[in-house]
């Protein structure tokens, strides 16, 4: 019985091969665990829109709303599903930061009543 040595082409094949593998599961790792992360901060502002985005065919729909901060920053924050968010209400929005991106991710944890007549 020959042992069968794979030449210079046949084992670039293969690096190349797992190389490409590598690189497609440290990608999908990366995006599945830039979860928002600590620490938390909680800031104000007014709800200017409230919208709810598609899903897709296989995930729910989500409440998303447009909130312009007192530093004048117009955001996107995701809407509790507890919270009901209405245009010119004061939203508490609480700001976190995804692990590996760094990106802010915005999400409206309560409202303040609005008062009649204002």
């Amino acid at each position: 019985m020959r042992l069968r040595v794979p030449g210079p082409s046949g084992l670039f094949g293969n690096v190349v091969t797992y190389a490409t593998v590598g690189v497609a599961l440290a990608a999908y790792a990366w995006i599945s665990i830039d979860k928002p992360g600590g620490p938390f901060t909680d800031t104000t502002g007014v709800v200017e829109t409230v919208g709810r985005i598609s899903g897709g065919e296989h995930a729910p729909s989500k409440l998303v709303a447009t909130v312009r901060l007192a530093d004048g920053a117009s955001i996107q924050a995701n809407v509790r599903p507890s919270v009901v968010a209405v245009t010119g209400q004061v939203a508490t929005v609480r700001v976190s930061r995804r692990v590996f991106s760094g990106n802010n991710v915005y999400e409206i944890i309560g409202v303040q009543a609005t008062m009649s007549g204002q």
